[in-house]
């Protein structure tokens, strides 16, 4: 045990929009109470504001006050590496020369893991793999662009929070109106209740004078402009207006300065179907009729799984049931467990590699379906990814999904995103690959089926399983 004495935060003075937040998350250095409950907080601040690391210098403090497991998580192992290990802020200090070194035990190169001289461990890692580590009990966590990391990983982790009575911090600039999104509402709504353990705000660049989309985002959402000591501001309007005159995207100048999530439209693919929906109130409740046949809609991947379940409603209306999935399992033990589902299963579409993948036996996914689980399936042609996704964007309109069950397919959907290009500094129309993918691939999986859905489902509701059905096209 190293004696020297260990000062935190250790060379990091917060701005006043920063130093509110860090007052709330370590009330011990400010003379006051450690909260008694599990607390949470939600960051929106706009790019070049220090939300990193202002929550970085929280974490190691509550680390050091504290003795217990805490995760640092984003949405790639990569993206860990880059910004912790190898981050640095705008006085070119690094973030790991943010702890004292009196304070350091261990540190691990490899595994991306610092161990204090308190005893605290400190683990950085990806959302691909947010549940290696056997035997986790975290303490705390700092959720780092929460906007892009699947909420099933903050969902792993939260009994531990609470059982501990530790912290959740969620840190983004908005991307569309996914679970981050509603994170943020969801704290502020409780912070504004008068609860003493959740946290909100909004920080923006200077904030325009005249009325604008940006000035009546800000002010419907209380966002205060981040400022330096010298009251100048972080991200000015003249360094708006100098991205304006570089032709910057005018939604990711929305999105990222402005931290309106609404501006995110020309990055996600369905977020404008999604919300339009939303409004319709399409999202419901929407309850499985044990009398009406079910359709299971699969996407395959060698990394995860999507599983879509729907019925067909009143004339031809798509109703979305229930969906399940998750990462690195086989197809195998994916289809014994929905096998247990009380639904009446008569058609389980799949993708057009099912056909022709095969198997270490030599069978193909299909032949899977059809000889070992006694499966009618409907096998969905390639189709370009251009063309799923605009009959995909359609036919959204026509759903109804169930407000419980579907929960996080329509968190994928609402958070399936282009690649942005920075060659040509535009999105380009080429869909990243993320959590986001299986579940959304799925979706369009079942968009292109389902008007040969509806005819199959009443040809075969009453034929006895197991058959090649051939009457229609895109079905073997």
């Amino acid at each position: 045990m190293n004696n020297d004495v260990v000062t935190v935060p250790y060379g990091f003075t917060p701005y006043e929009h920063q130093k509110d937040f860090f007052q709330w998350a370590v009330p011990e250095i400010y003379g006051r109470p450690k909260h008694g409950a599990a607390t949470y907080a939600s960051l929106a601040w706009a790019r070049r504001h220090g939300k990193d690391l202002t929550a970085w210098n929280g974490f190691l403090a509550r680390a050091f006050i504290d003795v217990g497991q805490y995760v640092y998580l984003l949405p790639t192992q990569k993206h860990a590496k880059k910004v912790v290990w190898q981050g640095i802020d705008n006085d070119g200090r690094k973030f790991l020369d943010y702890i004292p070194k009196a304070g350091i035990a261990k540190i691990s190169n490899v595994e991306l893991t610092i161990e204090l001289v308190n005893g605290s461990m400190i683990f950085l890692l990806g959302a691909e793999n947010y549940d290696s580590i056997v035997g986790m009990n975290a303490k705390g966590m700092l959720l780092s662009e929460y906007s892009l990391i699947p909420k099933k990983a903050f969902e792993y982790f939260e009994p531990m929070i609470i059982a501990n009575h530790g912290f959740a911090w969620f840190v983004q600039t908005f991307r569309g109106t996914n679970h981050a999104w509603d994170m943020w509402n969801y704290v502020k709504k409780k912070m504004e209740a008068g609860s003493p353990h959740h946290y909100a705000n909004m920080v923006t660049s200077e904030q325009p004078k005249e009325e604008s989309a940006a000035l009546t985002h800000c002010k419907a959402h209380g966002a205060i402009e981040g400022k330096r000591f010298d009251g100048s501001y972080i991200f000015s309007l003249e360094n708006i207006a100098h991205l304006r005159e570089r032709g910057a995207d005018e939604d990711k100048i929305l999105s990222e300065y402005y931290c309106d999530p609404m501006a995110a439209q020309t990055e996600y693919y369905f977020l404008e179907a999604m919300e339009a929906i939303r409004l319709r109130e399409q999202v419901t409740t929407v309850p499985w009729n044990p009398v009406m046949p079910v359709v299971r809609v699969w996407d395959l991947g060698k990394d995860g799984t999507a599983i879509i379940f729907a019925q067909v409603g009143k004339d031809g209306e798509p109703r979305i049931i229930d969906y399940v999935g998750g990462l690195n399992r086989t197809v195998r033990s994916w289809l014994t467990d929905v096998s247990t589902k009380p639904y009446r299963v008569v058609l389980d579409v799949l993708p057009h590699d099912a056909e022709h993948e095969q198997r270490t036996d030599g069978n193909t996914i299909e032949d899977m379906f059809n000889d070992e689980f006694n499966c009618d399936t409907m096998v969905v042609p390639k189709t370009s990814k251009k063309a799923a996704i605009d009959i995909t964007d359609d036919f959204i309109h026509r759903c109804l999904f169930d407000k419980v069950s579907t929960s996080d397919l329509r968190d994928a959907l609402r958070s399936y995103r282009r690649k942005w290009d920075d060659g040509a500094e535009a999105y380009a129309n080429t869909p990243v690959h993320d959590w986001a993918s299986h579940p959304s691939d799925a979706f369009q999986q079942l968009a292109l089926a389902w008007d040969d859905v509806i005819p199959l489902v009443g040809l075969i509701s009453g034929a006895p399983a197991g058959g090649v059905i051939t009457k229609y096209r895109h079905v073997r």
